[in-house]
């Protein structure tokens, strides 16, 4: 019978990590700023253009307000209802052709009389 004999080429023991790879991967520290980035990214773009839509909006929501308020008040000056309305529809046809938020095909206009002055104070 004959014998084999192999032998291996001299490795320094401080060259192998010896330890299981789970350790190896907790320890492992490159690409952590990568994955932090990842995780956040989308949640602070979520957060960002939340914020833009809800200032859009607000901003809409401000402009219409003040839109109806001040055709309100300067329907006031009407003698007849007739007068009143058109004094409105005038008024807000007017600031929507100098506004650069709204749009004059977005928006509709009606006009209605409300109680009597006296119940209101």
């Amino acid at each position: 019978m004959t014998a084999l004999a192999i032998k291996a080429a001299p490795v320094s023991m401080s060259a192998i990590d010896t330890s299981a790879p789970a350790q190896r991967f907790r320890r492992d520290r490159n690409g952590v700023a990568a994955l932090e980035f990842a995780l956040i990214t989308p949640v602070m773009l979520l957060m960002v253009f939340a914020m833009i839509c809800l200032g859009t909006y607000l901003i809409f929501f401000h402009e219409v307000e003040e839109l109806s308020s001040s055709a309100a008040r300067s329907s006031v000056a009407g003698l007849s209802e007739a007068e009143r309305d058109s004094l409105a529809k005038a008024f807000v046809a007017n600031a929507i052709a100098n506004s650069a938020i709204l749009n004059a095909a977005d928006l509709t206009v009606s006009t209605t009389t409300s109680g009597s002055p006296a119940q209101d104070y």
